[in-house]
């Protein structure tokens, strides 16, 4: 508190004395402090030991080595990473990459290592031959991005084919240690932004990508088809099943399921091919498309029906996809005046272009790499489930039933990962499934660092909004529905064609 004393009109004298309060205790105060210090050290104990669980059951760090893993033991955790891979694509595509340039901030900010920064993300970027200044810009901040693409979709790679390499040398190598994994993952992306695009990224694994995304979508479309005929067969064995269990009559509803599927899947096919006339007709690209996806679709339907191979549902599945493949492609053509549809660069069309693009390869990562379609168990299944229906032996309703990725009944009671069984006592052939798993993933990978860059041409480059259009991205995913029906149709003529042969 103050006190001022006047002694003139024009001088102010003041005198202090300490405050005291009656009311406070100091022994009340150090034992207030002593209270709310060990309540913040217990919430602080209870914060970190939540975190320390939920780290180790996410990264896979609760489990013993002596616990035998499951057949797709890691499968989320490499998922997910694939889905950090992508994340980090756009952001070095159209964030980082833009913002190396010798006038921007950031190199500002790193006066040492920003010059370094500068040449290595133009290194290979130099379009000296053409003469238009603006298009040369143009060109050089599309092959930047295309760079960006490239250095996470290597340092991926690299991870997944060295994953793939230490699960055939440690049978729990897919599931322990997630943590390390994926610092060591994010350290290599960081550390690839200091290395030259020329020769490792625009050459050397732009080649290799383009080399993996075609493998990638020869075993995509084998897949499929192998999904499609297993589909239908493991409906009519429930057919038989229910016929033998239930008496006559009982497997109708899986017969009228079938056929009722491949209807619906039928309209949505010709559905689709009337609206793609509607939306997408008026350029020729575009009609030759539609008119050649018409007439496979007429022309495998036929087949199958005009003898015993094949099935009515696999027809029709393939139909379907063949139809998306269609609709797919001519989405893909930067061409405005032949794609209506052509996403508008704004945050709109950035959020749903980003947002597809993410979902829909991160779903393809996942789908393949299910336990089923990384062996051959579901093939070997699927015909020791037929020959026992041919020999009309029963099948307990207990006893799971998977085939060909499909399964009926409670599959999980033979994972020896949710079991706990000892990793000695299961044979090796059981981790067949754990490199293969990490094979196709970094075929994913490859496929995402060609499809976003235009398999590597950067005059045909789309934009945020657009991140996968192109001509050549339009091109291969028409080619991959002509090899798709056409691998299908081989299977519908090569058992008449061959007839000494075994196709089963």
């Amino acid at each position: 508190q103050k006190k001022f004393h006047s002694h003139s009109p024009s001088v102010l004298t003041y005198q202090t004395r300490p405050v005291t309060d009656n009311n406070c205790n100091p022994n009340q105060q150090k034992n207030m402090g002593s209270i709310i210090s060990n309540l913040a050290l217990c919430i602080s104990y209870l914060t970190c030991s939540a975190a320390g669980s939920l780290c180790g059951a996410c990264l896979g760090t609760n489990k013993s080595d002596d616990i035998a893993p499951g057949p797709t033991s890691g499968r989320k955790r490499s998922v997910f990473l694939l889905l950090l891979a992508l994340t980090l694509a756009f952001v070095f595509q159209y964030a980082l990459a833009p913002a190396i340039d010798d006038n921007s901030d950031l190199i500002n900010w790193v006066p040492v290592a920003g010059s370094h920064l500068v040449d290595a993300w133009n290194s290979g970027c130099t379009y000296d031959d053409i003469e238009d200044a603006n298009i040369r810009s143009d060109y050089q901040e599309i092959c930047k991005g295309h760079a960006g693409v490239y250095r996470i979709g290597f340092v991926a790679s690299l991870f997944f084919a060295f994953a793939a390499l230490a699960s055939t040398v440690k049978r729990t190598a897919n599931r322990i240690s997630w943590g390390p994994k994926y610092m060591l993952f994010l350290l290599g992306c960081f550390f690839s932004i200091f290395i030259d695009n020329d020769p490792l990224f625009n050459d050397v694994f732009l080649n290799l990508a383009r080399i993996g995304a075609s493998l990638f979508i020869v075993l995509q479309n084998v897949i499929l088809i192998d999904m499609a005929y297993n589909w239908n067969d493991a409906w009519v064995i429930n057919a038989n099943t229910a016929e033998r269990e239930n008496g006559d009559g009982a497997g109708n509803k899986w017969l009228a399921a079938i056929l009722g599927l491949a209807v619906l899947m039928f309209i949505f096919s010709i559905t689709s091919v009337g609206l793609m006339y509607h939306y997408y007709g008026g350029c020729d690209i575009n009609e030759a498309f539609i008119s050649i996806t018409l007439i496979m679709i007429v022309a495998i339907t036929g087949v199958q029906l005009s003898g015993e191979d094949g099935s009515l549902l696999t027809s029709a599945i393939i139909s379907a996809y063949a139809a998306y493949l269609a609709f797919t492609s001519m989405s893909k053509n930067p061409d405005g005046d032949c794609n209506p549809f052509l996403g508008e660069n704004n945050a709109l069309g950035i959020v749903i272009g980003v947002g597809f693009t993410l979902i829909s390869l991160t779903w393809a990562g996942f789908s393949l790499t299910a336990e089923k379609r990384l062996s051959s168990s579901g093939a070997s299944i699927t015909d020791s489930l037929l020959e026992h229906d041919n020999e009309n032996d029963t099948t307990s309703a207990a006893q799971p039933t998977v085939v060909g990725g499909l399964v009926t009944g409670d599959a999980n009671n033979d994972d020896p990962e949710s079991q706990g069984v000892r990793v000695d006592s299961v044979p090796d052939a059981d981790y067949s499934t754990h490199w293969k798993l990490n094979v196709v993933l970094m075929l994913v990978v490859c496929w995402f660092s060609v499809s976003l860059t235009g398999w590597g041409t950067v005059e045909s480059s789309g934009n945020a909004a657009n991140p996968d259009t192109g001509k050549v991205s339009m091109w291969m995913i028409i080619v991959s529905q002509w090899l798709t029906l056409g691998i299908y149709l081989w299977t519908l003529l090569a058992p008449r064609l061959f007839p000494d042969r075994d196709f089963s």
